[in-house]
């Protein structure tokens, strides 16, 4: 059974509370699988070498308890390519749309790197006040701040009440059940490249007649891949005279090659072409 947080001015224990309905899966499961991966792909930044965002964080302040976004925050790891914003800068706080995977695209294109997320759910009178996540956002490093908050509905619990001659009645208050989701963004400084790479489909395999290559997902504005035109759904088939397996393959060998002039054969709409470009 989860547990449910109760926080509020009249509510401030903790209750076991099994109300979750069908139509959770979008904000709990399937929303931290969305947060966490990337389109299913693998963006190439540039050479840097990866440490883990627990490692990069002080303690937890000591207003953690008050704040839900503290204790539910998960870092993800990062590379040392990201940029962690001068102190005082107030995070963008950008409230998601109906579709996780759009957002992100829309961060990925615009440069950001996805540093950590939260997933809650939480019982109270009231929403959330967001000067809480503003405060999380801030204390992670974020630049950019995407939250999701879905009221599943409501409820009436009874809490005692002590009266004037030492009596007890219970007190009927109105509850919500609101789920939180959160991911948090930092910009990314440099990419080699500029493209998040994705493992063919089988359509995209019938279109090249072969099982190895990467797909292009969604391309960084202002990046060399940008720059050179390449645009989603394009299919990478050998650089510099590598041929490419996956899209862990491209990863590895654009990273090996950044700083250098390279030769990319890629497939289009079934048509197959060649362009040079220098990487970052």
């Amino acid at each position: 059974m989860p547990k449910r947080i109760i926080l509020s001015p009249q509510l401030n224990r903790s209750e076991n509370v099994w109300g979750r309905r069908e139509k959770d899966w979008w904000i709990g499961g399937l929303m931290k699988k969305v947060l966490l991966g990337v389109l299913g792909a693998t963006v190439v930044l540039a050479v840097g070498a990866c440490s883990s965002s627990n490692d990069l964080l002080p303690p937890i302040p000591e207003q953690a308890p008050s704040n839900p976004f503290i204790p539910h925050y998960h870092p993800v790891d990062t590379s040392n390519n990201l940029v962690t914003p001068p102190d005082g800068t107030p995070p963008t706080m950008v409230e998601g749309s109906t579709s996780i995977k759009a957002d992100k695209r829309k961060a990925i294109e615009d440069g950001y790197g996805m540093i950590g997320y939260s997933v809650f759910s939480i019982t109270r009178v009231r929403p959330l006040d967001l000067s809480l996540l503003r405060q999380q956002a801030e204390y992670v490093g974020a630049s950019l701040v995407i939250y999701y908050v879905a009221n599943e509905g409501s409820r009436t619990v009874y809490l005692p009440r002590p009266t004037r001659y030492n009596g007890i009645i219970p007190t009927p208050i109105l509850v919500h059940d609101y789920e939180y989701g959160v991911a948090y963004w930092q910009k990314v400084r440099s990419y080699a490249f500029g493209a998040v790479f994705s493992d063919l489909t089988d359509q995209q395999r019938d279109m090249i007649g072969s099982n190895r290559g990467c797909a292009i997902s969604v391309v960084v504005n202002g990046t060399p891949a940008f720059n050179s035109d390449f645009i989603a759904g394009d299919v990478l088939t050998v650089i510099n005279g590598q041929r490419m397996t996956n899209a862990k393959d491209c990863h590895q060998v654009i990273d090996a090659l950044s700083g250098r002039t390279v030769e990319i054969t890629y497939w289009r709409k079934g048509t197959k072409s060649t362009k040079t470009i220098t990487l970052h």
